[in-house]
């Protein structure tokens, strides 16, 4: 498949996503979990993930304006770059995805960890560029969604059959076939119509969000919101080359919007 065979798919995933959550949003309202507030949140799931500092985040005006309108919300939290307001906000960060679900956590041992490590050293490709272009709502808030400059679900589905072959359990809440980041959450009931109605430009069509380089990756204890004072890393993989990186003949296709 060609990369732009590659990129129309994934636009129709995002088409889909979007009226799936808003036909479920309009029907049941946004949810809200208040358990969020505490500084420390000890529900945990056990994930590969990467936490995105301020040198790898590069967004636009924009995202700004979004990022602040958001902030200024009494019903849910933000997701900042180098966060350190516990409470009150998560972590800005991208889950390549979930090696046990939250409802299916549990402890693993140190040699089940060391082999999940040596699969994803001879399977991972850093650094790359997520570049952001669309905001879509989900029940439990707003997610930022993009594309990637290599093939990232290539790489989702080469762990999973590494997984397989050597009999490591994988239990995702969800196939995770997308390149998103987490954004808003609430943490508190809201009118439905009217947050709808207050983001519609954002929600309505593709624009150019920016764009954050991910040069590694952690396999460990994710929270929620991903906090550094909560999560727990067993391995780190790491690429640091970004002084040598170049975009891989990736423009961002403000012309792919999701009506509906």
């Amino acid at each position: 498949m060609n990369q732009s065979s590659k990129l129309s798919q994934l636009e129709n995933i995002y088409y889909i996503m979007k009226n799936n959550n808003l036909d479920k949003i309009n029907k049941d309202g946004f949810q809200y979990d208040n358990q969020l507030l505490q500084k420390k949140d000890d529900r945990y799931c056990q994930a590969i993930f990467s936490i995105i500092p301020k040198q790898n985040s590069h967004f636009t005006k924009e995202f700004d304006t979004l990022f602040e309108l958001l902030s200024g919300e009494n019903v849910g939290i933000v997701y900042k770059v180098n966060n350190d307001n516990y409470k009150s906000a998560g972590t800005f960060h991208f889950t390549f995805l979930q090696q046990l679900s939250f409802a299916n956590f549990e402890e693993l041992p140190e040699n089940i960890l060391a082999k999940h490590y040596d699969i994803l050293k001879s399977i991972l490709k850093l650094p790359f560029k997520i570049m952001y272009n669309k905001v879509i709502a989900v029940p439990s808030g707003l997610v930022l969604c993009g594309e990637a400059d290599i093939d990232i679900n290539k790489m989702r589905n080469d762990y999973r059959q590494k997984c397989k072959e050597n009999n490591l359990v994988i239990i995702e809440p969800y196939l995770n076939n997308i390149v998103h980041s987490t954004l808003f959450r609430f943490v508190n009931k809201v009118n439905t119509t009217e947050f709808l109605k207050k983001y519609e430009y954002y929600l309505g069509k593709d624009i150019d969000y920016g764009y954050v380089i991910i040069d590694h990756f952690h396999i460990g204890k994710g929270t929620w919101k991903l906090n550094p004072n909560e999560i727990v890393i067993n391995y780190s993989i790491r690429n640091y080359s970004i002084r040598n990186y170049s975009i891989r003949n990736y423009s961002i296709r403000n012309d792919l919007i999701c009506d509906g």
